[in-house]
This record gives C-alpha cells, structure tokens and sequence, in this order.
C-alpha cells in the first residue's frame, strides 16, 4: 500500500454505499481518505448494482434508489465514471473471475490511475492495482 493520503479515489460500490450511509463497516483510512479527497471518482456501473442490491432487498436505499443516487452525486466532490473504451479495453487484462462490475470497476482504477478503496479480498490482491481499505 502507498501512502495513505491521496487526492483522488475511485469508490467500490460497497465503500460508497458505507460512505454516504454513514457505517461502521467504512475503515478508519478509508474514512479518512474520503474525507480528506479532492475528487471522489464513482464507476457508473455502481450506481446500477446499488439498484440491484436495493432490489434484492441487500440494502435499502432511502427515500428511493433514484434520490439515493442524486443525493450522492449533489457532493461537489463525487465525479460520475463513464465506461470508456479504454476502461472497457482494459478490464480484459484484469484476471478477476466473476462479476464483472468488479472488472470494470478495477480496470476503471488502472486506466484513471488513481486508488481504489475496496475491502474486497480479491481486488486488493490484484497485481499493479492500487487499492486502499
């Protein structure tokens, strides 16, 4: 792990749903990381699987999951991340198997080159990926 201050960071899914609830379950460095950033980068892909877990009844995204997302992105900070080509080119050289949110989420770090705040196990472990937790 670098340093742990950075003025950018892309957000797993799960850390912003941590972030904007305000939980526990977000680490004291990520915490810190967030609240000290510049730019907090957010895939848009994330926005879809916190609809899909909010469906699945894995979280409960309130007033609804539409003004939840709104509500996330009035934060002058939060920077919405398009798929690129680059980032869609990239996520094929991220050896990750299975859901491929995660992918395009790492490949979306790799390409912006800036850290990714994950507790997912299997991102962190990735090589040449800069994650933080």
């Amino acid at each position: 792990m670098a340093s742990s201050t950075t003025p950018y960071i892309l957000l797993d899914t799960h850390a912003l749903i941590f972030w904007h609830e305000g939980s526990v379950e977000l680490s004291p460095l990520a915490d810190h990381l967030i609240r000290n950033a510049l730019s907090i980068f957010i895939c848009a892909i994330s926005l879809w699987e916190v609809v899909m877990l909010d469906g699945k009844g894995r979280v409960s995204l309130a007033p609804s999951p539409l003004q939840w997302m709104r509500d996330v992105l009035k934060d002058p900070r939060v920077q919405l991340v398009d798929l690129t080509p680059e980032i869609a080119t990239r996520t094929w050289s991220i050896v990750l198997h299975g859901d491929p949110a995660d992918r395009i989420i790492a490949a979306t770090s790799a390409e912006m080159g800036i850290p990714l705040l994950t507790r997912d196990g299997k991102l962190q472990a990735l090589p040449h990926l800069d994650t933080r937790w």
